[in-house]
């Protein structure tokens, strides 16, 4: 049986869910009543642009970036966003190249 709890148990500020899974073969190391911390990929790509996620400005439903050529002056740049992972970067589908070089936000609002 496989099954997950629809709601959630928040531990120490994260929410968790109780899943009950079924393995494929026997393995006389697992024991009935064990418990397991699991992370579960639900997608992966590699050899791929990334940019933090905080560095993203959304504006009427689109995602842009702000790049810099000279360190003085800013440019708003309109990328597409793929993947957003749970590590805070998000995968770039077009908009920008490799090397080009992006600004935080808050650091141009902080001036």
């Amino acid at each position: 049986m496989v099954k997950i709890d629809p709601a959630e148990t928040v531990i120490d500020g994260v929410s968790t869910y109780k899943t009950s899974l079924e393995f494929t073969s026997e393995d006389e190391r697992i024991k009935s009543g064990m418990t397991a911390n699991l992370t579960i990929s639900t997608a992966k790509k590699e050899d791929v642009l990334v940019i933090p996620q905080r560095d993203l400005v959304k504006k009427n439903g689109k995602d842009f970036v702000l790049v810099s050529n000279d360190g003085k002056t800013t440019q708003e740049l309109e990328v597409q966003v793929g993947l957003i992972g749970s590590d805070g970067n998000a995968e770039v589908l077009g908009g920008l190249e490799e090397g080009e070089k992006i600004v935080n936000p808050s650091s141009i609002a902080k001036k």
